[in-house]
Protein backbone atom coordinates (compact mmCIF):
# COMPACT_ATOMS: atom_id res chain seq x y z
CA UNK A 1 0.00 0.00 0.00
CA UNK A 2 1.41 3.75 -0.72
CA UNK A 3 1.41 5.88 2.25
CA UNK A 4 3.22 8.63 0.62
CA UNK A 5 3.74 9.62 -3.41
CA UNK A 6 4.91 12.51 -5.24
CA UNK A 7 3.69 13.59 -8.32
CA UNK A 8 7.50 12.90 -10.97
CA UNK A 9 6.01 13.53 -14.48
CA UNK A 10 3.09 14.33 -16.76
CA UNK A 11 3.08 12.04 -20.28
CA UNK A 12 1.05 13.28 -22.77
CA UNK A 13 3.00 14.73 -26.09
CA UNK A 14 1.39 13.03 -29.31
CA UNK A 15 4.74 10.94 -29.78
CA UNK A 16 3.19 9.05 -26.68
CA UNK A 17 0.31 7.96 -28.97
CA UNK A 18 -0.42 4.66 -30.27
CA UNK A 19 -2.18 2.40 -32.53
CA UNK A 20 -4.25 -0.22 -31.15
CA UNK A 21 -4.20 -3.93 -32.41
CA UNK A 22 -7.66 -2.70 -33.67
CA UNK A 23 -6.74 0.06 -35.42
CA UNK A 24 -7.84 3.10 -33.31
CA UNK A 25 -5.64 5.52 -31.98
CA UNK A 26 -5.13 5.74 -28.19
CA UNK A 27 -4.11 9.20 -26.58
CA UNK A 28 -1.86 8.01 -23.48
CA UNK A 29 -1.86 10.54 -20.30
CA UNK A 30 0.52 8.78 -17.93
CA UNK A 31 0.75 10.49 -14.59
CA UNK A 32 3.79 9.30 -12.75
CA UNK A 33 4.55 9.33 -8.82
CA UNK A 34 7.47 8.72 -7.15
CA UNK A 35 6.58 6.40 -3.97
CA UNK A 36 7.99 8.01 -0.99
CA UNK A 37 6.81 5.60 1.32
CA UNK A 38 4.69 2.14 1.23
CA UNK A 39 3.59 -0.70 3.52
CA UNK A 40 3.21 -4.08 2.94
CA UNK A 41 4.34 -6.75 0.43
CA UNK A 42 4.07 -6.47 -3.06
CA UNK A 43 1.72 -8.71 -5.04
CA UNK A 44 3.59 -10.60 -7.75
CA UNK A 45 0.48 -11.21 -9.86
CA UNK A 46 -2.62 -9.66 -9.69
CA UNK A 47 -5.44 -8.83 -12.58
CA UNK A 48 -3.65 -6.65 -14.49
CA UNK A 49 -0.07 -8.35 -13.49
CA UNK A 50 1.97 -11.18 -13.80
CA UNK A 51 5.59 -10.38 -12.56
CA UNK A 52 5.37 -7.44 -10.83
CA UNK A 53 8.37 -6.84 -8.81
CA UNK A 54 11.14 -4.36 -7.71
CA UNK A 55 14.59 -4.15 -9.66
CA UNK A 56 17.28 -2.19 -8.99
CA UNK A 57 17.27 1.06 -11.28
CA UNK A 58 20.53 0.52 -13.05
CA UNK A 59 20.11 -3.06 -13.86
CA UNK A 60 16.09 -2.95 -15.14
CA UNK A 61 14.45 -5.65 -16.87
CA UNK A 62 13.43 -5.69 -20.70
CA UNK A 63 10.76 -2.77 -20.70
CA UNK A 64 9.72 -0.72 -23.39
CA UNK A 65 11.61 2.65 -24.57
CA UNK A 66 8.55 4.74 -22.77
CA UNK A 67 9.34 2.80 -19.41
CA UNK A 68 12.85 3.51 -19.97
CA UNK A 69 12.57 6.96 -20.59
CA UNK A 70 10.71 7.18 -17.48
CA UNK A 71 13.85 6.02 -15.20
CA UNK A 72 16.17 8.43 -17.01
CA UNK A 73 13.76 11.04 -16.12
CA UNK A 74 14.11 9.42 -12.68
CA UNK A 75 17.92 9.87 -12.60
CA UNK A 76 17.86 13.68 -13.59
CA UNK A 77 15.08 14.16 -11.11
CA UNK A 78 15.42 18.12 -9.53
CA UNK A 79 12.05 17.98 -7.49
CA UNK A 80 10.15 19.78 -10.44
CA UNK A 81 7.16 17.70 -12.16
CA UNK A 82 8.29 16.35 -15.99
CA UNK A 83 6.37 17.64 -18.43
CA UNK A 84 6.72 15.81 -21.98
Amino acid sequence: MVVEATLMAIYSEPRFWFTNAFGGEQRRLALVFLVNERSGTLLTATDETTDARFFDLDHPPEIDDIYRETLDDLRQLTGEVILK
